[in-house]
């Protein structure tokens, strides 16, 4: 491709990105409400993770006979 192809592509990029019409953002209401129940459900699964944890080390279900015998 010579530079002047690569020129009128660039070109035909550049009107095409002008005809489409601009996107539609959300409301800023909206928006923060998204954010903030997806750090609830973030904070939730944390603290899911951290209590199976926790239960998985208490036990230490890595050396349970029941799971040596599954594997």
């Amino acid at each position: 491709m010579t530079t002047q192809q690569y020129s009128q592509q660039l070109a035909k990029v550049a009107l095409y990105r002008q005809a489409l019409p601009p996107p539609k953002s959300l409301p800023q209401s909206e928006l923060l409400s998204f954010v903030r129940i997806a750090g609830q459900l973030t904070a939730e699964q944390n603290a899911l993770n951290a209590s199976v944890l926790s239960h998985l080390t208490q036990t230490n279900a890595a050396n349970d006979p029941v799971y040596m015998e599954v594997m």
